[in-house]
């Protein structure tokens, strides 16, 4: 059986995450790439947890990834969601005090571009 490799495609930071529940690893990336043997997938928009590292593309919006670290839940089997509220925070905040994700259209926007497309970009460098 070959073993599974997960690697950060484009790393652009590590930090420590330092949450109420769990304390990865975090490493911002463009994608994760899984390999098994010869065959590999890059996921570009979900988080990705791997031997303690939690691999974030720059695609994932959601914060779930915390929750591959852990349950949430107990001694008393109760769920604590105010604990898992706090984890997906942390790990924004892990980005935000780095200065948060660079928008970009990369080298260059071509020229057949739908118009939607770089609207889309404006309003979200915008916030909107």
């Amino acid at each position: 059986e070959e073993p599974l490799r997960v690697e950060a495609v484009s790393e652009q930071f590590r930090v420590e995450l330092e949450g109420r529940w769990v304390w990865p690893t975090v490493v911002l990336c463009e994608a994760v790439r899984i390999r098994v043997g010869a065959d590999s997938a890059d996921i570009t928009d979900a988080g990705v947890c791997h031997e303690g590292v939690l691999y974030i593309p720059a695609g994932e919006r959601s914060g779930e990834p915390v929750r591959q670290l852990s349950s949430f839940t107990d001694e008393n089997d109760q769920f604590r969601e105010s604990d898992l509220d706090a984890d997906r925070e942390a790990l924004a905040a892990a980005f935000r005090e780095r200065g948060g994700f660079i928008l970009s259209s990369g080298c260059e926007i071509p020229p057949e571009s739908a118009p939607a497309n770089i609207a889309a970009l404006i309003a979200a460098r915008d916030g909107e």
